[in-house]
């Protein structure tokens, strides 16, 4: 008797053949065409959608989106900063404003492949680790500076907002991090 609504639907789409325990797994050729490892296909399906992934690649779409728009306006900051005069819009000199574009085109690379990874979840773990890594590595300077206080008469609370928010999507990163599958060497 099933008693789990899921399991029911399982039974019902596999049929009465689908083995329990080692005798469906170890025989796998035994087994109906519709059942692989000793599950349902249609049951491997339904846990491998799950909302997760798709969370997971809605926050690299939006994070590769923003990486790309912040990197084309800190390398249109430094093409306004090169006019004869200007003083550009960020309050640097020659070489700050040279690191500053710089940021630009490594965040447009940098988007470009988030926004790779929001098409293809799944094969996307080590972008996503990096850009974890990296995200971390950008809170834990903007503390630094908030506690220091160097930079308080300019930035203000700036530099802990940032940091909370770094932190908050290198978390929902590793939350909604696809599982690495059985092809993969996973679990």
């Amino acid at each position: 008797m099933v008693s789990n609504p899921v399991d029911s639907e399982v039974v019902a789409r596999a049929g009465p053949s689908v083995g329990h325990g080692a005798a469906a797994v170890g025989f796998a050729g035994a087994l109906p065409p519709q059942v692989e490892f000793g599950l349902p296909r249609c049951y491997l399906k339904a846990v491998s959608e799950t909302p997760i992934p798709r969370a997971y690649g809605v926050l690299c779409g939006v994070l590769g989106t923003l990486f790309v728009v912040g990197g084309l306006v800190l390398f249109g900051a430094f093409m306004a900063s090169q006019a004869p005069g200007a003083a550009g819009p960020i309050p640097t000199g020659p070489a700050g404003m040279y690191f500053v574009a710089f940021a630009g085109c490594a965040l447009i690379g940098w988007g470009g492949g988030l926004i790779g990874a929001s098409r293809h979840p799944e094969t996307s773990r080590i972008l996503a680790g990096f850009t974890v890594f990296a995200l971390v590595l950008s809170a834990l300077y903007r503390m630094v500076v908030w506690l220091m206080g160097d930079h308080y008469v300019w930035l203000g609370d700036v530099s802990r907002l940032e940091a909370a928010v770094f932190l908050l999507l290198a978390l929902g990163l590793l939350w909604w991090m696809p599982r690495r599958t059985a092809s993969q060497g996973g679990d």
